[in-house]
């Protein structure tokens, strides 16, 4: 039989797994249900999971990591900033895409509390009180009356990309992906308080509006369909232009904080976008 031209893409891995079924004669017959996985978009968590280790095994500044004040590392690492979690949270919006909220408010809810909240309070409970005892560093402590209140390292992602995904009840409730026109406007106003931004560490709250606009760009890029054949040159232009300002943040000939700027949320989303368009 002919495999489907969705499934025989190179981009695809398919997957066999066997249900048995009994027909009343009790004679049993075994079945394949197909189910495939984009590579790309593995290949790209691949990275973002490589970029986030690179990143906490040099250490976000000299006090913890390796203890790196300058340098190479120190340079390339605090540049890679402006990817690693701008990528993760762009290809959680692609991932949304392929699920969109449509099971109910309470079943949702019910989900996305055992994938991400659940995993926080245990792991990053756990995590808290081993790097209590055992670091050294003054940023290691932490205030236990408030933990996952005021997040725990980096487990702030997992409480900003929770209400991220909450707020996109109310979205999808209003019918704001409805088409094109009215994602790009709903794109808009986030960006506009992306760049507001805010000081508001409780719950992540500043997480969340700093990812929200890249969550949204993978969410819309995937539910409209623009990432299939777009043109060489599309793709080129993208990837230049993020590098381009890249480098200009690089040399220090413009000053942009990877949060609530404007060009670093131009770097990020073009360099997002970039990657996911020239299928790795």
């Amino acid at each position: 039989m002919r495999c489907p031209d969705y499934l025989c893409r190179p981009s695809f891995r398919v997957e066999y797994t066997y249900v048995s079924i009994e027909f009343l004669n009790k004679d049993r017959i075994e079945r394949p249900i197909v189910k495939y996985r984009d590579l790309h978009i593995d290949t790209l968590r691949g990275l973002a999971c490589l970029l986030l280790v690179s990143y906490h095994v040099v250490g976000p500044n000299a006090d913890l990591g390796l203890q790196i004040s300058s340098g190479f590392l120190r340079e390339f690492n605090d540049l890679l900033r402006y990817v690693r979690m701008p990528l993760f949270t762009f290809l959680s919006g692609i991932v949304y895409a392929y699920r969109p909220y449509q099971s109910g408010p309470v079943a949702y809810t019910k989900g996305k509390i055992r994938r991400l909240l659940f995993p926080m309070l245990t792991i990053g409970t756990i995590f808290a009180v081993v790097r209590t005892m055992t670091s050294t560093s003054e940023e290691a402590s932490i205030n236990f009356s408030t933990i996952h209140i005021y997040p725990v390292a980096h487990f702030w992602f997992v409480e900003a990309l929770f209400i991220i995904f909450i707020f996109m009840i109310v979205l999808e409730s209003l019918k704001a992906f409805e088409n094109i026109y009215s994602a790009i406007v709903v794109m808009i106003l986030a960006c506009g308080v992306h760049l507001i931004g805010t000081n508001i560490e409780i719950f992540a709250l500043d997480g969340a509006l700093y990812l929200f606009p890249f969550f949204l760009g993978g969410m819309i890029l995937q539910r409209f369909n623009l990432v299939e054949n777009q043109p060489t040159i599309i793709v080129s232009l993208l990837l230049v232009a993020g590098l381009f300002i890249l480098g200009l943040i690089a040399t220090e000939s413009i000053h942009a904080e990877p949060r609530f700027t404007l060009a670093g949320l131009a770097v990020e989303l073009l360099l997002c976008t970039a990657l996911l368009l020239t299928k790795i």
